[in-house]
């Protein structure tokens, strides 16, 4: 039996019942969503329905749009779930499967004779590829969805009731979101200055320098060459945090897995709480959960890590990105996800709006830096390079990429740290010191490799591409110039504040107020390769050492650590000695809950790489 073409109203009532149903899904699986998402997916289902309003009055295709209309949103939605898992293995196969049955998907419907039933049907259509995907997610990585996708079941089976008034559900996107943040510290207010720290994923000391904010900071303070005490982040923003080096804080890459910075250790945050600071974070990173123990001390912590089960999942971030409005950012149509940089100057410009009378002690990290480059949109490359930059992987070009894809990453690396300058100026102008000045600290937790010594990335080896990082304070003085690192930031901090000796406990940094040219820097833990690997750095001095092989290097004549001194050097026994342990430090991990794997995986943490580069 024959069935006649849906109507123009119904090509509406699908398009916009499949957006809202998009929409809402992504609100109440993904958190938090910003208006230009549902403006993103609202203006492309109108779009659409134009077009196809237009093609009705063309006799050839007056029977083919209107089923093209009913057709299209959920065979989209049925390409990108089944894209998705082959995303880089290869990209290509994917692609082309989804393309395929979506072909199939408006080649059966558009049939002679034949038509889709119209609105309930695509978002039924819609519901079952969303189910799905569900289904994909909890098979790959081993877990049961959270609760609140059972309330997002619900949104979608309302959807397919309501049919062609599926578009009443809209509303429900924009509930406001119900976390409650509230200060926590009361008692006397200590007339002591604001601390900003602003920590960058992935910087570069050669790249900082270039940056803007770095001139500004610097004229009201002291510029430093840090050394980072490993060449990932875990243990380097514990070792921030703390003061504490990761051989003895022990939140690092173990033989059992990742371990959490342990309770015992007191951070900076917990000292200003019991100073008297209101303490307050925006982190971006999957190190934010609260497995790894970055959060001791915070009244208020905002974090941004990876969800899987929004629809789709936004690499990298919680919020969820309807589908129509992440391929329009994707060619460029859009401007960027509001997410990384941008929600950290959201955030700062909360913080300051929220804040009492009291001292405040924000810490923000940004994570732009990082592969995958999100605001490769904004380049004037060709699309396929834009793509590729915006879903670049370490194993898509493992070990290392050809020098024409490393010069397209670096590219792309160096615009992602222009984003950076820009909102960090927004964020300091945002977040205006107290009545009693503000200590501005500016750090990164490691650099990253481009090449130099046959890498790509981080976390495999300590060359000073990877160790050498940014740190720069400003509105503290009487800090001595010289050597760094970054254990020594929360202890000059808590000098600065007042805190005692006897408060502190025993920490591995110093006071950089205290001249100290022959502090050795030490630098531990890989995430990659052989976990023995380790280096010390004392003035120019630097020795790796790899199991029995050691590689001594004087950065002040062979800065690229290109050539090993050879024979035996008078510095070298003492160096030797002053090695970081890598013995264990306490009981082996607990294990970690399937959203923070799957958020790590996401990212390579927690995926073999093979043996490292020797040093």
């Amino acid at each position: 039996m024959t069935r006649t073409a849906p109507t123009a109203r119904a090509v509406f009532a699908t398009l916009a019942g499949v957006a809202t149903l998009e929409l809402v899904v992504a609100r109440i699986s993904g958190g938090a969503l910003a208006p230009q998402q549902g403006v993103g997916a609202g203006s492309f289902a109108l779009a659409l329905a134009a077009v196809l309003w237009g093609l009705r009055s063309v006799p050839a295709l007056a029977g083919f749009a209107p089923r093209l209309g009913t057709t299209l949103p959920p065979a989209l939605y049925g390409w990108w779930v089944l894209a998705a898992p082959f995303q880089g293995r290869p990209g290509w196969l994917g692609a082309l499967l989804g393309l395929g049955v979506t072909g199939l998907l408006v080649t059966a419907a558009c049939a002679r004779g034949r038509a889709l039933p119209g609105p309930r049907a695509a978002l039924l259509a819609y519901a079952i590829a969303l189910a799905g995907s569900w289904g994909r997610v909890a098979l790959s990585e081993s877990s049961w969805p959270p609760s609140s996708i059972g309330l997002a079941g619900l949104a979608a089976a309302g959807a397919v009731a309501l049919g062609g008034r599926a578009a009443w559900l809209l509303p429900v996107a924009f509930v406001p979101h119900l976390q409650v943040e509230r200060w926590e510290v009361e008692g006397p207010v200590p007339a002591l200055p604001d601390v900003l720290l602003i920590s960058v994923d992935t910087l570069r000391l050669d790249s900082a320098r270039r940056m803007q904010v770095w001139s500004r900071l610097e004229a009201d303070g002291v510029a430093y060459a840090a050394q980072a005490p490993s060449p990932w982040t875990l243990p380097s923003l514990a070792s921030l945090l703390t003061g504490v080096e990761p051989a003895r804080h022990g939140a690092v890459q173990t033989p059992g897995g990742l371990t959490p910075l342990p309770e015992r250790f007191t951070t900076l945050a917990e000292f200003l709480a019991a100073r008297g600071y209101d303490t307050v974070a925006s982190v971006h990173s999957p190190f934010a959960e609260p497995h790894f123990g970055l959060r001791q001390g915070f009244a208020r912590f905002r974090s941004e890590t990876i969800r899987f089960w929004p629809t789709p999942a936004v690499p990298f971030g919680e919020g969820a990105r309807p589908l129509a409005a992440a391929a329009l950012a994707g060619l460029g149509l859009l401007p960027p996800h509001p997410s990384r940089a941008e929600l950290r100057v959201a955030d700062a410009r909360d913080f300051a709006a929220a804040r009492r009378d009291r001292p405040l002690f924000v810490w923000i990290h940004l994570l732009d830096p990082h592969i995958p480059y999100r605001h490769a949109s904004e380049l004037d490359l060709p699309l396929r390079e834009r793509l590729l930059l915006s879903g670049a992987q370490y194993h898509h070009f493992a070990p290392r990429p050809p020098p024409r894809v490393l010069s397209l990453l670096r590219k792309g690396y160096d615009h992602e740290v222009d984003v950076v300058d820009r909102a960090v100026t927004q964020i300091l102008d945002a977040l205006e010191p107290g009545p009693h000045g503000r200590i501005v600290v500016f750090t990164s937790d490691h650099g990253e490799e481009f090449g130099e010594h046959a890498g790509w990335e981080h976390g495999h080896s300590f060359f000073q591409e990877l160790l050498a990082v940014p740190l720069v304070i400003a509105g503290l003085p009487g800090l001595a110039p010289g050597e760094a690192g970054l254990v020594d930031v929360a202890p000059t901090l808590l000098r600065a504040l007042g805190i005692p000796d006897s408060e502190r406990g025993a920490l591995d940094g110093r006071d950089l107020s205290t001249p100290g040219e022959r502090v050795a820097y030490r630098s531990s833990h890989p995430l990659y390769g052989d976990l023995e690997r380790r280096a010390v750095k004392r003035g120019p001095l630097k020795l790796i050492a790899h199991g029995s092989t050691l590689n001594l290097f004087d950065l002040r004549r062979d800065p690229d650590e290109r050539r090993p001194l050879v024979g035996k050097h008078p510095a070298l026994a003492e160096l030797y000695r002053a090695l970081p342990s890598t013995e264990p430090v306490h009981e082996p991990p607990p294990p970690l809950d399937p959203d923070t794997e799957a958020a790590l995986r996401a990212l390579g943490y927690v995926e073999p790489r093979g043996p490292a580069p020797r040093d």
